[in-house]
């Protein structure tokens, strides 16, 4: 998968997640789920963005197990029994196998690769300026909070405190966050205007994944098997 073209992955993730959810409860749908979660357990990096995903996907199934079971009806004496939450458990499988798939694609198409295939795709500049930027943005954000958190540490806010302390010093941690972000903007638009953007069609990035006509097809055929199978599902 790490031959593949950022944009091969992500079709693969969109056929997959449509495919999961068309899937009726049952081991099929299991089975969907162990299979991203056997490759993302192979090495270090897929482990540690498994342990990611289980902090959330953990309380929403207990969430979705309190609200749909009735057991706190059942509890508090407002009906005489509950049950176990077979749609709702369904809805969980769904969404992390969807989570599952994106974090396996993701493992295998770092940042700056993907950048680098949306910046040399045939999409509009506009538009694949407009996807990019925020991938762009991921590495100053990161270095902009740990100054901003290393100046407030320095300033006495309480950001090591506890769970209430830190909650009302997080505006003291986004305010500066924000207006450096906006600061910025006039920035990035007067570079962008100085290197005549949408002038030129044609982009020929120093890094372009590699493409090839093989993957090209792949992506055709699993965006048009997407709707085969919706349009099956509904028939």
């Amino acid at each position: 998968m790490n031959k593949l073209h950022p944009f091969s992955g992500f079709c693969w993730w969109l056929w997959f997640s449509v495919s999961v959810w068309l899937l009726p409860l049952g081991y099929l749908q299991l089975a969907a789920a162990l299979l991203p979660l056997a490759l993302l357990l192979s090495d270090r990096d897929g482990r540690q963005r498994l342990g990611w995903l289980l902090r959330l996907l953990l309380p929403l199934a207990l969430g979705l197990w309190l609200i749909h079971s009735q057991i706190i009806g059942y509890w508090l004496g407002h009906t005489n029994q509950w049950h176990w939450p077979w749609p709702a458990t369904e809805l969980w499988l769904q969404i992390a196998c969807c989570l599952l798939a994106a974090q396996l694609w993701l493992r295998h198409c770092p940042i700056p690769k993907l950048v680098n295939a949306l910046l040399s795709s045939r999409l509009p500049a506009t538009l694949s300026y407009l996807l990019a930027a925020p991938l762009l943005l991921i590495d100053p954000i990161q270095r902009q909070l740990q100054q901003i958190r290393l100046a407030q540490l320095a300033r006495g806010v309480p950001l090591d405190g506890n769970l209430w302390q830190r909650l009302t010093s997080l505006p003291m941690m986004l305010l500066p966050l924000l207006a450096g972000l906006l600061n910025g903007v006039s920035q990035r638009g007067a570079m962008l205007e100085m290197r005549g953007f949408r002038r030129l069609p044609q982009r020929s990035p120093w890094q372009a994944p590699a493409d090839s006509s093989a993957q090209r097809r792949l992506r055709r055929l699993l965006l048009l098997a997407i709707p085969v199978q919706l349009a099956a599902a509904l028939l």
